[in-house]
């Protein structure tokens, strides 16, 4: 069975033996997150009398595993295979049985990169008058991952094409904000991009709905 996330990152698992099915999960790194190239955590959840191994990008890491009890712990670094970029993460549980169930996560290790997101509108300290509004804002190319949310919802789905900006290297984006994702007051606008060779920014821009008349209710 195959699930693709909406960023097509796959988590790949194989049909699982009884008592093995909910047993076996990654709780981290999350799928299509960001980590600060370093020394990720792990956190994998297995039942208690499974044998488990793990690889990262093909290489043996289950020896920086820490097992108690279904919870198995430790961390990585460029030592275990960890690259900056996208990296994959093969976990595998062998139940006494000889079933055996397996998970891939995709995650992507970053340097944080402040040129990968600058934030055009809203300006700083912004105010709107009128909604819909319009955000706009430049990214570092190419772009592996492009995400933006406001006030924790995703409008990444209305966006725009990248544009040239005439700047080398830095593409613009656009997009309209339906009044539905923004309320009367403070609201904030969330851009995460990821690029090559795992530069990345996370940038927020707050800004005021100050309608002349109160906004519909969502």
């Amino acid at each position: 069975m195959r699930l693709v996330t909406p960023l097509a990152a796959a988590i790949l698992v194989a049909l699982p033996a009884a008592g093995l099915g909910a047993d076996l999960r990654v709780v981290t790194p999350r799928e299509n997150v960001p980590v600060i190239f370093a020394s990720p955590r792990l956190d994998i959840r297995a039942p208690a009398d499974g044998t488990l191994t793990a690889t990262l990008n093909g290489r043996d890491v289950t020896g920086e595993l820490t097992r108690n009890g279904t919870r198995a712990v430790g961390r990585v670094d460029a030592a275990d295979g960890l690259r900056l970029g996208r990296n994959r993460l093969v976990v595998r549980v062998l139940a006494p049985d000889g079933s055996a169930r397996s998970l891939t996560r995709t995650f992507y290790g970053v340097r944080r990169d402040p040129t990968m997101v600058t934030i055009l509108r809203p300006r700083p300290g912004g105010t709107f008058r009128r909604a819909p509004i319009g955000i706009a804002f430049r990214t570092g190319t190419p772009i592996v991952i492009l995400r933006a949310w406001v006030n924790g919802r995703e409008v990444t789905g209305r966006l725009s094409a990248p544009r040239a900006t005439g700047r080398a290297g830095q593409a613009l984006r656009v997009g309209r904000v339906p009044v539905g994702f923004l309320r009367t007051g403070g609201n904030v606008l969330k851009v995460r991009a990821i690029g090559t060779r795992g530069r990345y920014e996370t940038a927020f821009r707050p800004f005021r709905i100050a309608p002349s008349e109160p906004l519909p209710a969502p």
